[in-house]
């Protein structure tokens, strides 16, 4: 699956995820990691390859890892905006979206936590006009936005009698215009 999101989307000088618009997944590290120390341990053995749903084995089936379970990387306000004091490889990992369709429709849970590639503004990205106006164009990296907005959008109709209601939760990228929300909704 990895090799496959590698060829459709090839790193660059520009971008190591993709160019911008991918989306990858984020996944607690520590649910991951379990799962890749029974998945070796399961195909050095002679159960490689079988299906073990319903059989009765040891703790070592990969079925036996339980649901993913993201909810420790959100912060605690219900939204899907992931915690500030978390760290790549030692809270979560990233993942591209077949990667995780697949160990989510094996194992479920949740929540899925997408993040999207946008143009990144670093050091040295921009413009280096020298102060004049005239200048040369740089390098813009592309990288995950881990940290959009979250907009809840509310719904009023009649089934409400007026109130408004939560209806759905909306990231909102720092970099792109509010026109690209209007044209995703």
């Amino acid at each position: 699956i990895q090799e496959r999101h590698k060829k459709r989307y090839p790193q660059t000088d520009v971008s190591r995820r993709g160019p911008r618009g991918t989306v990858w997944y984020i996944i607690d590290d520590k649910w991951f990691r379990t799962w890749i120390e029974v998945v070796e341990k399961v195909s050095r053995t002679s159960h490689d390859g079988e299906d073990l749903r319903g059989k009765g084995h040891d703790n070592a089936s990969p079925r036996r890892i339980g649901k993913i379970s993201n909810k420790g990387l959100l912060r605690d306000n219900g939204s899907l905006a992931l915690r500030g004091d978390i760290k790549w490889r030692n809270d979560y990992e990233i993942l591209p979206p077949l990667a995780w369709s697949a160990l989510q429709a094996w194992y479920d849970g949740g929540p899925p936590i997408s993040r999207t590639v946008v143009p990144y503004g670093g050091p040295g990205a921009g413009t280096a006009s020298g102060g004049r106006g005239r200048g040369t164009s740089l390098r813009t990296e592309n990288e995950i936005e881990l940290y959009p907005f979250f907009v809840t959008l509310f719904l009023c109709d009649s089934t409400s009698r007026g109130e408004a209601r939560p209806f759905q939760q909306v990231p909102l990228s720092r970099v792109n215009p509010l026109r690209v929300l209007l044209v995703q909704l």
